[in-house]
């Protein structure tokens, strides 16, 4: 599937459209972003059956600064902008269900974060989430895996969470967290948070909780 905005050309003109079009077919399905700002509410529901790979195409600038002013970051093309709301929700309660994004920026003033995630296999490559990245516990459950490989995670504030997830497996390389970072150790099932390599934590003590 192709999204851009214009109805020019693509096969939809919103991602939620293409998430409910490729909905519980059991496959692989790719969903192209052309370049712009999408003002959604991405939900993905429980049971649904598609392993999604969202990205995001266009070019990125590495002209901007990350929020404690250290490196640069680039600016990525295709923004997700949920408002108020959160602006990606994946409430995945099966065992196994994955998920990936890659290129992608979620912005989101919400409480919930700019991405919320539930059970199954999380991953992103090279993605901004603008608000907190939580679990949102969907049935008690962590996620069973958890990757994030040269991302931003940027809280309201360093007062704020940045990363709220207790997985069973995962792996952080080459990111940048503003904001408190706290990581559940998994379960006897799991081993929580093997690897974090190459990453910066931008917090204050005035979190409470900015712990790994």
């Amino acid at each position: 599937a192709v999204v851009e905005p214009s109805g020019n050309w693509g096969t939809h003109t919103t991602v939620q459209a293409a998430i409910t079009a490729l909905a519980n077919n059991g496959a692989h399905r790719v969903i192209f972003i052309y370049d712009g700002t999408y003002n959604e509410n991405l939900v993905i529901p429980s049971g649904d059956t598609t392993i999604y790979h969202l990205v995001g195409c266009g070019p990125m600038r590495a002209d901007g600064k990350n929020t404690a002013g250290i490196g640069t970051q680039p600016l990525l093309a295709v923004t997700v902008n949920g408002g108020a709301g959160v602006a990606l929700t994946w409430s995945s309660a099966v065992i196994n269900s994955q998920l990936l994004v890659e290129g992608i920026r979620f912005k989101s003033t919400s409480a919930s974060g700019a991405v919320s995630i539930g059970r199954g296999s999380f991953r992103a490559v090279e993605c901004i989430f603008d608000g907190s990245l939580i679990s949102s516990g969907i049935g008690g459950a962590a996620p069973d895996e958890l990757y994030l490989e040269n991302c931003s995670v940027l809280a309201g504030a360093v007062t704020q969470t940045a990363l709220n997830v207790g997985p069973l497996e995962g792996v952080i390389r080459g990111c940048f967290f503003s904001g408190a970072a706290i990581i559940g150790g998994g379960s006897s099932t799991g081993n929580g948070i093997r690897v974090i390599d190459n990453t910066f934590l931008a917090s204050t003590a005035g979190a409470g909780t900015s712990v790994v």
